[in-house]
């Protein structure tokens, strides 16, 4: 048996309000019904939801339904995020692009088993330092002319 499209509505509009507030529950768009489900489609009334479609799915016998299934779905306007990607992947595709601006030459693969091969705490492969003089080693951003000494402190002992 076919309910009718206004008990069928009621039906539906029933079931979201179980899950959500009857203020966020808009127009029926589409109604259908096959074999004994019944697909109803209402739009949605919530901040931040606008295109976004609530989609309530019924069993129906004879004058009884029941509840299959209530969702939220993106319309076809709906703002929807980006699909997600895993951090590895964005990981890989910056590195790829910093690798593109730099030269062949001075891109340095090291495999893990080869970064610590020193007794210190960190990390670093001090091996990779081998014939860097400590004058090459200062950060490019210092001004060399520089000759302020806003880092620079003095550390008294106070031993009275």
């Amino acid at each position: 048996m076919t309910l009718t499209l206004n008990t069928r509505e009621a039906a539906g509009r029933d079931a979201l309000a179980q899950m959500t507030p009857v203020s966020t529950i808009g127009d029926l768009l589409s109604s259908e019904q096959t074999d004994n489900i019944a697909t109803l489609r209402f739009s949605a009334r919530m901040t931040g939801y606008v295109g976004w479609v609530w989609v309530v799915s019924l069993a129906v016998d004879g004058d009884n339904t029941t509840i299959l299934e209530t969702e939220l779905v993106a319309g076809e306007e709906a703002v929807i995020a980006p699909d997600w990607v895993p951090w590895a992947d964005r990981l890989r595709e910056y590195e790829e692009s910093i690798a593109a601006g730099i030269e062949a030459e001075e891109v340095i693969i090291v495999a893990e088993d080869e970064l610590d091969d020193d007794d210190d705490d960190d990390d670093f492969d001090d091996d990779l330092l081998d014939g860097v003089d400590e004058a090459d080693s200062i950060d490019e951003d210092e001004d060399e002319d520089d000759d302020d000494d806003d880092d620079a402190f003095v550390v008294i002992d106070d031993k009275d």
